[in-house]
């Protein structure tokens, strides 16, 4: 009866562990500034995500999908494009092609990106 117990015990933890262990990243970028966004586009070196025009006070919610190919260490870049300037931010980490943070809040102001990772687990 112990012994049942114990083996269920280790198996709801593995499950556990494996769902945790996500290969995607959430990100919700809002934009702050008072003029619109024309584009964000979010990378991890080898997948990319596009956000096409963000208004004034506006927010979008999208998720990278980490392919086979990221299965190394690495970090996040943002580049946002407003009116033909272009600003960019490197940040978060990932190691063995899985992201530490389950989500990212991206802020963009007049001429500054800011970003919060939150975590859950």
């Amino acid at each position: 009866m112990i012994k049942n117990l114990s083996m269920k015990t280790h198996i709801i933890l593995l499950a556990v562990l494996c769902i945790s262990c996500s290969n995607s990243a959430k990100f919700e970028v809002f934009n702050q500034s008072n003029i619109s966004v024309d584009s964000v586009t979010i990378s991890n070196g080898a997948d990319l995500l596009k956000l096409k025009e963000i208004r004034p006070g506006q927010s979008q919610i999208r998720t990278l999908k980490f392919s086979t190919d990221t299965n190394g260490d690495g970090n996040y870049q943002a580049e946002v494009w407003i009116k033909k300037t272009c600003l960019r931010s490197r940040f978060g980490y990932y190691s063995n092609g899985i992201p530490n943070g389950s989500k990212y809040v991206v802020s963009i102001k007049k001429d500054t990106i800011i970003v919060n990772e939150n975590f859950s687990f």
